[in-house]
C-alpha cells in the first residue's frame, strides 16, 4: 500500500470541504435573493477498495453525491393557489374602491345630496310658481343632476375601460413569462444531460412561475424523454390554455381570455370586475343601476310635467331629454319604455331640455284644464312629491315605473344601490386581508424550509473549515512519512 493512497484521500476530503464551503458562500451571497433556495452538499463514502488490508475492504474517502436545492413543493403548490386567490380578490377589490369613488358618498357633495336638493326647488317652485329667481334654482339643480348623472357614468365607463387596458396589460406579462420559463426549461435540460443539478435555474423558473401564479390558476406537468423518464422541462397552463410545452412557449391572446379559462389570478379578478354578470362585485352592476335610476328620475317628472302649463300658459313638455351618439335628440315617443335600453336612453345622455335651459318660463309649474292661473303650483307640487313616492323596480327589465304597487322611492333605490357598494367593497376587502394572512402564513413556512439561515450556514462554514485543516493535517503527516522514507532510510 503507498503513503499516496492516504494522500488521495485526504485531498479528496480538502476538496469535498472547499466545495461544501463554497456553497455555503453562494448560500450566503443569495440570503436577500428573491426566490433563492438554500442548497446544500450530499457528500457520500466514496467506493472502498478491496485487497489492499488483509483484514477486508479500505476506504477511499469522500465524493460529492450532488449539489441539491432544499424545496418543499408541496408549499410552493400551497403558495401559488392562495396567491392566485389573493389577487383575484385584490382585483376586484381594487375596483369597488374605484366605484364608490365615483359615487363619492356620503360627502355633501354626493349624488344623493344632489337630488335631494333637486327636489327642494320643485317644493319651493311649487310655493311661487310665478317667481323667475325660484324657477333658475330648479333649472339650476336639474343641470346640476343631469351633469352629475353624466360625468359618474362617464367615470364608470373609464374604470371598465381601464379594467380592459389592465387585462391587456397582464396577457402581455403572461406571454413575457412564458416566454421566460420555455428558455429556462431549455437550459435546465441540457444541464440535466450533463447528471448535474441546475439548481440556480430552477429557482430561477419557480420564480417566474410564482409571477404567473399571481396573473392567473397555473397548473404543472413534468415534461417526459422518449422512455418516460422527466426531462427537467414542464408543461405549463394558465387555467385550462397550455402556455409553455416542450416545444417552447405559446402566445395567447384576449381572445383566449374568459370567466370559464380563467378562474383564479389577477386575470380573473379582472374579468370579474369589468364583466357583465349583473352581480354587485362587476361594474356593469353600477352602470346598469346608474341607468335605471337615470330613466326612472326622467320618465317620472316627464311624465308628470307634459300634463302641466308652463308661465304662458303652454303644454308641458318633456323636462329631461336623450341624445344619441351624434348629439340628436332621441324620440321619447317612440321609446319602448318595457325595454328603454334599446332605444339608447342612458345615465350617459341624459339632459335638461334645452328649450327650458334657455327660458325657466318653460317650466310646467302649473295644472291644466280650466283658467290658467300664475300662482297655481299643482304640477311642481306633484313632482316634488316624487322624491317620497313608491317606485317599482323590475330586475328583468331594469325599470323603476311610478307604480302603486311599489315598495322603495327614487333616492331610496339610490341608497340601496350605494348599500349593496358598500357591502361589497367591505366583504371583499375583509377577503383580501384575511387571504393576505394565509398567503404569509405560506410563505413564512415555505422560507422556513428553504430560506437561507446565516446562523445555520455560519455554523456550516465552522464544521467545513475544520474538516479541511484537518484533511490539510493528514497530508502534512504524510508528507512528514514520506520524506522519512525517502530520505532516512537510505542507509
Amino acid at each position: 500500500m503507498s503513503l499516496f493512497f492516504g494522500i488521495n484521500i485526504a485531498l479528496k476530503g480538502m476538496m469535498a470541504q472547499q466545495t461544501a464551503l463554497n456553497v455555503t458562500s453562494h448560500n450566503i451571497a443569495n440570503a436577500n435573493t428573491e426566490g433563492y433556495s438554500r442548497q446544500r452538499v450530499n457528500l457520500e463514502t466514496s467506493v472502498p477498495i478491496s485487497g489492499l488490508a488483509s483484514a477486508g475492504q479500505l476506504g477511499s474517502g469522500v465524493d460529492i453525491a450532488e449539489i441539491v436545492r432544499i424545496k418543499d413543493e408541496f408549499l410552493n403548490y400551497q403558495v401559488r393557489k392562495e396567491t392566485s386567490r389573493l389577487e383575484n380578490h385584490i382585483a376586484v377589490s381594487h375596483t369597488l374602491q374605484q366605484v364608490e369613488a365615483v359615487f363619492n358618498e356620503p360627502l355633501d357633495t354626493g349624488f344623493n345630496e344632489q337630488l335631494s336638493q333637486f327636489w327642494n326647488s320643485w317644493q319651493e317652485l311649487a310655493k311661487a310658481p310665478e317667481s323667475s329667481p325660484v324657477r333658475t334654482v330648479v333649472k339650476e339643480a336639474a343641470g346640476s343632476l343631469t351633469d352629475t348623472l353624466r360625468q359618474m357614468s362617464a367615470q364608470l365607463h373609464e374604470i371598465k375601460d381601464d379594467i380592459n387596458s389592465q387585462i391587456q396589460l397582464a396577457i402581455k406579462e403572461v406571454n413575457s413569462l412564458s416566454t421566460r420559463v420555455a428558455r429556462l426549461n431549455d437550459q435546465i435540460v441540457n444541464v440535466n444531460i450533463t447528471g448535474q443539478n441546475a439548481n440556480d435555474f430552477m429557482d430561477a423558473r419557480d420564480l417566474a412561475l410564482n409571477e404567473l401564479a399571481a396573473l392567473g390558476n397555473i397548473s404543472l406537468t413534468d415534461c417526459l424523454d422518449a422512455n418516460g423518464k422527466p426531462t427537467g422541462a414542464i408543461e405549463v397552463k394558465l387555467g385550462n390554455i397550455t402556455i409553455v410545452d416542450a416545444a417552447g412557449a405559446h402566445e395567447i391572446s384576449s381572445s383566449d381570455i374568459n370567466p370559464d379559462a380563467v378562474t383564479d389570478g389577477e386575470l380573473a379578478g379582472l374579468l370579474q370586475a369589468g364583466g357583465n354578470s349583473g352581480q354587485s362585485n362587476t361594474v356593469q352592476f353600477y352602470i346598469d343601476k346608474l341607468n335605471t335610476l337615470a330613466v326612472g328620475i326622467a320618465k317620472s317628472i316627464n311624465d308628470i310635467h307634459t300634463t302641466g302649463k308652463d308661465l304662458d300658459g303652454n303644454s308641458g313638455q318633456d323636462f329631461f331629454v336623450f341624445k344619441d351618439n351624434e348629439g340628436e335628440l332621441i324620440d321619447l315617443t317612440a321609446v319602448d319604455w318595457n325595454d328603454p335600453w334599446s332605444s339608447g336612453l342612458s345615465a350617459a345622455n341624459i339632459y335638461l331640455n334645452a328649450n327650458i335651459e334657455n327660458d325657466v318660463a318653460k317650466i310646467a309649474a302649473s295644472k291644466q284644464g280650466g283658467i290658467f292661473l300664475e300662482g297655481n303650483g299643482d304640477i311642481a307640487l306633484a313632482i316634488a312629491e316624487l322624491k317620497h313616492t313608491l317606485m317599482k323596480y323590475d330586475p328583468a327589465s331594469q325599470m323603476l315605473t311610478n307604480s302603486n304597487a311599489g315598495n322603495l322611492s327614487l333616492g331610496a333605490f339610490y341608497q340601496d344601490m350605494i348599500a349593496e357598494l358598500g357591502s361589497a367593497a367591505r366583504e371583499t376587502g375583509k377577503t383580501v386581508k384575511n387571504q393576505q394572512t394565509l398567503v404569509d402564513q405560506n410563505i413564512k413556512r415555505r422560507e422556513s424550509i428553504q430560506g437561507v439561515s446565516l446562523d445555520e450556514e455560519t455554523v456550516n462554514m465552522v464544521l467545513y473549515q475544520h474538516a479541511f485543516d484537518a484533511s490539510a493535517k493528514v497530508i502534512s503527516v504524510m508528507d512528514e512519512m514520506m520524506d522519512t522514507i525517502i530520505n532516512r532510510l537510505k542507509a
